[in-house]
């Protein structure tokens, strides 16, 4: 799951825009983000504006969802 490469733009109320891809068909069109007890819906394929804390929360479990996959190839490749 990519988010497009657009530049970070914020409006007047502080919030930032956020776009998640879809990936396929028979996946959830949603993205659930939860920052400090408050859930946020994203929906995927569209543009919204969110704060900019949840940004860094989908961008770090976008990390962390790519270095857990590194691994599990790496463990798996020695096994």
């Amino acid at each position: 799951m990519a988010t497009k490469k657009a530049p970070k733009v914020i409006n007047t109320e502080g919030r930032v825009e956020l776009y998640i891809e879809p990936t396929d068909a028979n996946d959830d069109p949603n993205e659930l983000i939860s920052v400090n007890g408050k859930n946020y819906v994203i929906p995927k394929g569209e543009y919204v504006w969110v704060p900019p804390e949840v940004m860094a929360e989908y961008k770090r479990s976008r990390k962390a969802k790519k270095r857990f996959n590194q691994l599990v190839v790496e463990r798996t490749a020695k096994a």
